[in-house]
């Protein structure tokens, strides 16, 4: 009994632990269901419409897009600004066709497979357009034929991958491209529907077509007298709370932002190297020099040099160098070693050791059957009896179709090897073929496996080339100088606990504040500063008023252009998306407030004049005379430097002679006389205006997408990660 009374003097306790139990077993499933969201919402990129993109999925496009770029612009890698300039692209296309792709679903409209099959036959498209490999060099059109061909060849070498080395990689790169392209090409089709269903939406009607035309085609002279504003001493203008108060709800539509932006303030020191560094690298490659002259051995010597550019042992034309370089070449001889020297533009000292210089050709026109078989002996034995039948008389084309192969005329150029940096094979190939005759062959064997017969058809463009050794050594600040500054940066940072600590202790450091209004996280970095990604993360997490000073890392790495900074933020004040306060914009209202107050003391001073002589003797008028002032048109005062279209708003339908006042404008309250009208040469033509409009109104498709934008609540959060 004692103990049956204890259990019963628990059973509160007992319940609630039970129903604990039972509350956390349920409730599992719901908590890893809150963090896996949380998970994704932390790897969350953005959002259009509800449609969410993660790192991952933008990561795909960007590298996509990328690889377009590089593709596009024959380089192999993109510079900190092109990267940029990438991610920027590739987030505001995913936008723009996550909004067409909206209203296009609402109505219906879509891009069959029949529609997309239509547009890569026809060839016509922009779009397809960047893939220079599919286009006819005749034609200078994309060519479907070409492309078929190529993905037909590309599918049989995936059945043997190994076989075909290098070509296997170099057909993966323009496979990847071609599904970007069919990607894009298909998302343009919808964006084309979507514009053309707008412009059919914008008709224009006979009225306002007549109206247009004369607007345009009538003009008038005008004998101008100008009031300007800047005779009225602001201070002598009183302007009221309420009246601010009032122009601000009359403009407040001008003042939404539909993005959060920041205020803050930064300070920025620029670790150079010295007199002493110079003086340093000049002393190093002076020994690099004597290295180079004594020796045509170079490759060891620039490598061991940590130069910029690597050597390569075969000719090149000038455009294989920097521009510094090229306008150096033809002052060295053979044999001669010229530096080193300091280049100003890019912070280099040079030595350039001129190995050969030739005249050879710039272009070359061959064909080639690339080889492949079960080992290397196998395809090394298949191109010995593919390059006797060849020597025997046997076409080429036949031979290549045999193999699956086009065989087809390609011509290669000094651009499309020269630029980049060729391992052992590539380097073997190009210079078999830059060193055969025309119709002569050569059965070009790989170590590695695989072979290529190669026969050359044609040379043309006779250019200088050059085998030339560049070493190219950035002067970098030594160890001492960095270390100089870096302590310099870090006594001031000790200093500031406040953004005003910034400003009251700058000068003493022998640094100075910089300010950027309105600062947005889409910007990449702060001041332009390379590497400044870090610092910009920390301005869209901090709170108004802080410092970044407890940044772990508040070096911005330099790149090839930039040298290292050191960095320090303050967050001024953060400013939420939607209309600006009053406070925030206050100068803007206060000079609209201003201009009108003014605008209605000087057109008092206009009341009793009756003709442009009573205007123009009034004390501070500007004379000017206006010539051709179209209704359809704006223009320009040079009395008062402002472009007026009220002005050109008030000659609708006035006489010659006829004066007219007050006019209020941008910079002055305006009198004048139309002293002179004619019309323009040409009739009315009802179709070409009601064109002409529609044109006008389309092109203000810009704003309607900023309109969709702020509906689809596009959230931009690429600043966290990219």
């Amino acid at each position: 009994m004692a103990a049956l009374q204890k259990i019963r003097s628990k059973a509160i306790l007992l319940i609630v632990i039970i129903a604990l139990g039972l509350f956390a077993f349920i409730a599992e499933p719901m908590v890893q269901s809150i963090r896996t969201m949380l998970g994704q919402n932390s790897l969350q990129v953005g959002k259009v419409y509800g449609q969410e993109i993660n790192t991952q999925e933008f990561q795909q496009l960007l590298d996509s897009y990328q690889e377009m770029m590089k593709y596009s612009r024959g380089v192999t890698a993109l510079s900190d600004e092109e990267n940029a300039q990438a991610k920027d692209a590739t987030w505001q296309m995913f936008v723009n066709y996550q909004l067409v792709a909206h209203e296009c679903e609402k109505v219906g409209l879509t891009v069959t497979d029949e529609e997309l099959q239509q547009a890569i036959t026809e060839g016509s498209n922009p779009v397809l357009q960047q893939i220079r490999d599919f286009v006819n060099p005749q034609t200078g059109r994309f060519d479907a034929t070409t492309m078929k061909n190529f993905l037909t060849q590309y599918q049989q070498m995936q059945a043997n991958p190994a076989q075909y080395g290098q070509y296997m990689e170099q057909f993966d790169r323009l496979y990847k491209i071609w599904k970007y392209v069919e990607k894009s090409l298909r998302e343009n089709l919808l964006e084309q529907k979507w514009q053309v269903l707008i412009g059919k939406s914008i008709i224009s009607n006979p009225i306002e077509a007549k109206m247009a035309y004369e607007g345009s085609a009538n003009t008038s002279d005008l004998l101008l007298a100008a009031l300007p504003y800047t005779t009225i001493n602001d201070n002598d203008v009183k302007v009221t709370d309420a009246e601010l108060k009032a122009k601000y709800e009359e403009l407040k539509e001008n003042f939404f932002v539909p993005v959060e932006t920041r205020d803050i303030k930064y300070v920025v020191a620029n670790v150079l190297p010295s007199d002493q560094d110079r003086q340093d690298l000049m002393a190093e490659l002076t020994e690099v020099a004597q290295q180079l002259d004594s020796t045509n051995e170079v490759a060891p010597i620039v490598s061991n040099s940590n130069s910029q550019l690597n050597y390569k042992n075969y000719l090149v034309t000038k455009n294989a160098f920097p521009g510094d370089i090229q306008n150096q070449l033809d002052s060295v001889a053979v044999g001669g070693v010229k530096g080193p020297y300091f280049n100003e533009g890019d912070n280099t000292c040079n030595i350039i050791k001129m190995i050969a210089k030739t005249s050879a050709p710039d272009s070359i026109q061959y064909c080639q059957i690339q080889v492949g078989g079960t080992d290397a002996d196998d395809a090394h034995k298949r191109a010995d009896s593919i390059y006797t039948a060849l020597q025997g008389g046997a076409d080429f084309a036949e031979i290549a179709k045999k193999y699956q192969q086009d065989g087809k005329k390609v011509w290669l150029a000094s651009a499309d090897y020269e630029r980049g940096q060729l391992d052992e094979n590539s380097l073997r190939l190009i210079n078999t073929i830059t060193t055969l005759a025309p119709n002569q062959m050569e059965n070009l064997k790989f170590d590695g496996g695989g072979a290529v017969i190669i026969k050359v058809l044609d040379r043309k463009a006779m250019t200088t080339k050059y085998n030339v050794a560049v070493v190219k050594r950035r002067l970098q600040p030594g160890k001492e100088t960095d270390s100089k500054i870096d302590n310099n940066f870090r006594q001031f940072l000790t200093s500031c606990k406040t953004v005003k600590d910034m400003e009251a202790y700058a000068s003493k450091y022998g640094l100075t504040v910089q300010s950027l209004n309105d600062f947005t996280s889409d910007q990449h970095y702060i001041g332009r500063i390379p590497n400044s990604t870090e610092a910009l993360r920390w301005v869209f997490e901090a709170k108004e008023g802080q410092i970044s000073r407890d940044l772990k890392d508040y070096r911005c790495m330099g790149n090839n252009t930039e040298y290292d900074n050191l960095l320090l933020v303050g967050l001024e004040k953060i400013h939420k998306a939607g209309y600006r306060d009053l406070a925030d914009v206050e100068d803007i209202v206060r000079s609209e407030v201003l201009r009108d107050k003014k605008a209605e003391m000087l057109t008092a001073k206009l009341k009793d004049v009756k003709t442009i002589d009573q205007a123009r003797a009034i004390p501070g008028a500007v004379v000017d005379t206006l010539k051709d002032v179209a209704f359809g048109g704006i223009c320009q005062v040079s009395g008062t430097g402002s472009y007026e279209p009220a002005i050109n708003g008030s000659v609708w339908n006035k006489k010659d002679g006829q004066f007219v006042a007050p006019v209020k404008g941008y910079g002055a309250v305006y009198a004048y006389q139309v002293i002179g009208s004619k019309k323009a040469e040409g009739t009315f033509n009802e179709k070409e205006q009601k064109q002409m409009i529609a044109q006008r109104y389309l092109g203000n498709l810009r704003n309607l997408m900023d309109d969709m934008s702020q509906k689809a609540k596009v959230k931009d959060r690429r600043y966290i990660f990219f």
